[in-house]
């Protein structure tokens, strides 16, 4: 009887012990899972990118600066001082002119009439082709009082139509034909790409009443 006694105690005894290891084997693992730390691949990842944006904002503002720079010294080169007389010699066809830009007023030599009608055109342009067809008619009405003139861009001095788009404030790469009515040598109106005939010939008749 104390035999089986014995037995069944170093039988509970065994298998508490054994249940005892195993719980320790478990805590174990569990805490080796928490101190583990994952490697921190999307850190690493997001530093980077901050510095690739960082190196690009800088590229950007220094190419801005360049920028700017390149446009003020273009402008400084490309001012033009309009108190200054400049003589520039104008063809249209087989005829020439001599003209004079001075504060901001055009004179053409050996030319009576108080108004001139100027259109500046591209060589390429077709709308400005049936334009000035249209103006001579006009420079046969009004002869007297206007004298009409037309100048192909690629003939002139470029120095004479950087003026004249400095003295009207227009872009270079304005659109053809540019007509412009200068009054006593003064810009008196101008038109911008094709226009009508009517238009034109309103603002002649009203620069010939003043």
């Amino acid at each position: 009887m104390q035999k089986n006694i014995v037995k069944e105690v170093s039988s509970f005894l065994t298998a508490t012990t054994l249940l005892m290891l195993v719980f320790l084997m478990l805590q174990g693992c569990e805490d080796k899972k928490q101190k583990t730390k994952p490697i921190p691949i999307e850190n690493t990842t997001e530093i980077f990118t901050e510095k690739d944006k960082k190196i690009h904002s800088k590229k950007q503002k220094s190419n801005k600066i360049q920028t700017n720079i390149q446009k003020t010294l273009s402008q400084k080169e490309s001012a033009i001082d309009h108190s200054l007389s400049s003589t520039y010699t104008l063809k249209e066809g087989k005829r020439t002119y001599t003209a004079t830009l001075l504060n901001k007023k055009l004179q053409l030599q050996d030319i009576s009439q108080p108004i001139i009608l100027m259109t500046l055109s591209k060589s390429t342009c077709k709308p400005c082709l049936s334009q000035i067809k249209s103006l001579d008619k006009v420079s046969k009405k009004y002869q007297k009082d206007v004298i009409v003139i037309h100048l192909f861009e690629a003939m002139q001095d470029t120095k004479f139509i950087h003026a004249i788009h400095d003295i009207i404030n227009v872009h270079p790469d304005t659109a053809t034909p540019l007509t412009l009515l200068f009054k006593k040598g003064e810009v008196y109106s101008h038109f911008e790409g094709p226009t009508p005939i009517e238009m034109i010939l309103y603002d002649i008749q009203q620069a010939r009443k003043q």
